[in-house]
């Protein structure tokens, strides 16, 4: 006798791997549900020392990067990887295009 998962109470919304919106914690079980979301959470309280650094002494006329350039720079990082995932490549590839149209309607 196999006693089925009870779902995930929660649910996450955003893009699935297919590209429409839905709830991506489908298919999980309570504990996997939670699990998820809590390495979620632990990534972005992360990216929150990115934003205190890049208001922090990143000023351009010291040396530092415009927003532009760092996320630049940090999509050559992720590029860099020898694991990186394949559906990750299109994201790069929309933001740095997001980006450089960015720049050109910035350009006086």
């Amino acid at each position: 006798m196999t006693i089925a998962a009870t779902p995930s109470e929660y649910q996450l919304i955003g893009l699935t791997e297919a590209g429409d919106a839905g709830d991506l914690l489908i298919g999980l079980d309570q504990k996997q549900g939670r699990v998820r979301l809590q390495a979620l959470i632990s990534e972005w309280l992360r990216m929150e020392n990115l934003v205190v650094l890049t208001g922090s002494g990143t000023s351009v006329s010291a040396g530092g990067k415009t927003m532009a350039n760092l996320e630049t720079a940090v999509f050559a990082t992720i590029e860099a990887l020898s694991d990186l995932p394949a559906p990750i490549t299109p994201i790069i590839k929309a933001r740095r295009d997001a980006v450089s149209l960015a720049d050109l309607l910035d350009e006086p």
